[in-house]
């Protein structure tokens, strides 16, 4: 697997988790998770596993299967993580307030 592709579908892990509010009481299971997600199912474990092994993911036994959320004590680390790049049409939009007012 390729570092990019990695990246990739870790920040989209990490993305898909804490937008449901998978932290720490909050949790998805692990087939709710793979769903939205293009890459093969492999790849997506391999990826699960080395984000348990850095413990920004945590993950329970359930009745269901596995359940996984959010490391609280790792939100430095996650944030890190999912930083996007600032979009040109903010920065815009703010220009254009700037003038306006």
């Amino acid at each position: 697997m390729k570092k990019s592709q990695y990246i990739r579908i870790s920040k989209t892990i990490i993305q898909k988790l804490s937008s449901n509010g998978c932290w720490g009481k909050g949790s998805m299971y692990e087939n709710n998770l793979k769903n939205g997600i293009k890459e093969t199912g492999k790849d997506i474990d391999l990826v699960i596993k080395a984000l348990e092994k850095q413990q920004i993911i945590c993950s329970k036994a359930h009745k269901f299967g596995k359940k996984l959320f959010l490391n609280k004590d790792k939100r430095d680390k996650i944030g890190e993580i999912t930083k996007e790049k600032p979009r040109k049409r903010n920065s815009l939009l703010l220009i254009l307030l700037a003038e306006f007012s």
